[in-house]
């Protein structure tokens, strides 16, 4: 009986060596045709493909990708359902998305229980991230983004601003309330925040108009988390107001897709009138956008044209776009990233199944792809690289990068100069506040009064004494000048007999005392 069990192991070995898939199945969670977003199998699908292809060629990795698709909007009921079909039914080595933020937190959550891998090039909305431990996120994550606007605030040594943002929405509010913590935690001052309610037509149901002369009157730096059509008409009213033609405001704007913010996309695709275009196209000049960096190297393009060739033939999909954006490219690198760490686990020995070994290999980790150098730190997050953009052709209105921020090093890289209107960089805050009542100008003021006051004092008395003594002369002067019984010298006449002279004095001195008696 005891030989039974070595019989029969070798034989059953043997069979499973038979069945076993060489390939590693990649169960692919992703929307189909949505009418709301562009992170769809349809957009997302060529760019999985084409990375699936350079997995064996690059890699020797043979992928198997297996659709987990669900209908035309993100349901995070949808994509728990076809997660959990994926797990029960293959051996799931790997997910890829999803691309929504609410189908990911589930799926995250499920595939940390099940030990399973999941990269994804969104995800930038996640409560309590340590409970994604075996998710990979391959764009960014939202608190590396408030840490790069705030560089970008340091590098022109702007420590107070302002903060407008969009209510009720779960990225801008978040934005917001990482944005504020961030600051404060590292000496920035939030000197005012003002929220705003956009209905779901897309109608601003706040009072603008009073936002804006609240921020006027507050910040000189302006950080604006909204949409595009939101901060078009934010910069309508700060025209009006005078805040955009002069050296005085600056206005920061984050835009998701750097394609969409170079040249004069971010003013000119709304539907404004001609004039009210011109009036943006001024009113511009003010704003700095900042958005995720983006290459635009020969490779770049390539690849785009084959995920635009791809997207047409196999998806039934027409890109508009000239260059595919920075997430399609994310989730292409996240498929070959993960191929190489596969490669880089089977030439150590290990099992390339194991998720913790996979999981473990994929954080900490730099690669280079197809979106740039790709630095995953110890989480499982990308730390990525921002572009500031500048209106610095302003007869045009084209936007174009004048400054790289490399969140990895946190090193700046000047590409451009920038237009600054009135010639000069705004300083965050005016020389005596913004109601001029400064304690310290005040003081400055006082003291400056005070000596106005002493010296106009003294020159009144100087002025008083000289007055003085000037009328004392005339007037000492005009006496001398009535007096009849003055004689001038030229009228002295000298006798040549000076005793003669003395008697006839005395004789006089006699006659004028008789003469005085009789009276």
């Amino acid at each position: 009986m005891t030989l039974i069990p070595y019989l029969i192991l070798p034989w059953i070995a043997v069979v499973i060596a038979e069945d076993v898939d060489p390939s590693f199945k990649v169960g692919v969670l992703m929307v189909d045709g949505s009418v709301r977003n562009r992170f769809d199998i349809q957009r997302i699908g060529p760019a999985i493909d084409i990375a699936a292809e350079s997995c064996q060629s690059k890699y020797n990795v043979t992928l198997s990708l297996l659709p987990g698709y669900y209908p035309r909007e993100c349901s995070a009921e949808m994509a728990i359902g076809r997660a959990t079909d994926l797990a029960m039914n293959t051996n799931i080595s790997a997910y890829v998305g999803p691309a929504c933020s609410d189908d990911l937190q589930v799926v995250g959550r499920f595939a940390a229980y099940r030990n399973i891998p999941i990269l994804t090039g969104l995800g930038d909305v996640l409560k309590e991230r340590d409970e994604f431990r075996t998710l990979i996120r391959m764009s960014y994550d939202l608190k590396d983004k408030a840490h790069a606007i705030l560089a970008f605030l340091e590098h022109f040594k702007w420590k107070r601003f302002g903060m407008i943002y969009r209510q009720n929405d779960v990225y801008y509010t978040a934005m917001a309330d990482l944005l504020f913590y961030l600051a404060t935690s590292a000496d920035f001052e939030v000197v005012c925040q003002q929220s705003y309610i956009r209905a779901a037509n897309k109608t601003i149901l706040s009072n603008l108009d009073k936002i804006m002369e609240t921020m006027r009157d507050c910040s000189r730096v302006i950080v604006i988390l909204g949409g595009d059509k939101d901060v078009r008409e934010m910069m309508l009213i700060a025209k009006r107001l005078d805040m955009t033609s002069k050296a005085d405001y600056a206005f920061i704007y984050t835009e998701l897709f750097q394609n969409e913010a170079k040249g004069n996309l971010s003013w000119s695709r709304g539907s404004e009138s001609t004039e009210d275009k011109l009036k943006l196209k001024e009113a511009y000049e003010a704003l700095l956008i900042v958005s995720l960096n983006q290459p635009y190297s020969e490779e770049y393009k390539l690849f785009s044209e084959r995920v635009k060739e791809l997207a047409a033939t196999n998806y039934n999909c027409t890109y508009t776009e000239d260059v595919v954006n920075y997430f399609t490219a994310s989730f292409h690198d996240a498929v070959l990233m993960l191929c190489e760490v596969i490669n880089e686990t089977k030439l150590l020995g290990e099992d390339p199944f194991n998720g913790t070994i996979i999981t473990s290999r994929l954080k900490n980790k730099k690669f280079n792809g197809i979106s740039g150098l790709v630095t995953i730190n110890e989480k499982g997050d990308r730390v990525a690289d921002y572009a500031l953009l500048d209106q610095n052709d302003t007869v045009k209105g084209n936007f174009e990068v004048v400054l790289t921020y490399f969140g990895s090093t946190k090193e700046y890289k000047e590409v451009s100069s920038i237009h600054w209107p009135g010639g000069k960089i705004p300083k965050d805050k005016p020389k005596c506040g913004f109601d001029g009542k400064d304690p310290a100008c005040n003081k400055r003021g006082l003291r400056l009064l005070e000596t106005s006051l002493i010296i106009t004092l003294f020159l009144l008395i100087v002025i008083i004494i000289i007055g003085v003594l000037t009328y004392r002369k005339i007037r000492l002067e005009s006496k001398l000048a009535n007096m009849s019984w003055r004689v001038r010298w030229d009228e002295i006449t000298f006798l040549k007999d000076i005793r003669n002279s003395c008697m006839m004095s005395r004789l006089s001195i006699t006659s004028a005392k008789n003469h005085k008696v009789e009276l």
